[in-house]
């Protein structure tokens, strides 16, 4: 591992654990039950050959319907940080 794997890896987990100290319960439940499947949908799309905006749309509205199909309480912005957070582990790997 090189000295920038290295750093995008502790500014990674850094934020990481700040963003989970910083969401309120229900953003966590969400990014808990559905982190998986986010991480499923965002690497399924970014082999597509759609623009990046239609990318993020599709990928909130599978997420969204999944979290709704769960029962889960959502905000769209967790929503949003959910794709974040899937888009920052694809990259980190």
């Amino acid at each position: 591992m090189n000295i920038f794997q290295k750093l995008w890896s502790w500014i990674s987990n850094a934020f990481l654990g700040f963003v989970k100290s910083a969401v309120d319960q229900l953003t966590q439940k969400l990014i808990v039950e559905l982190k998986d499947l986010a991480i499923a949908i965002v690497s399924e799309l970014e082999a597509g050959n759609l623009t990046s905006a239609a990318k993020r749309a599709e990928a909130f509205k599978r997420i969204k319907a999944e979290a709704v199909a769960k029962g889960l309480a959502y905000k769209d912005s967790a929503i949003n940080l959910l794709i974040e957070l899937a888009v920052a582990s694809i990259n980190k790997e």
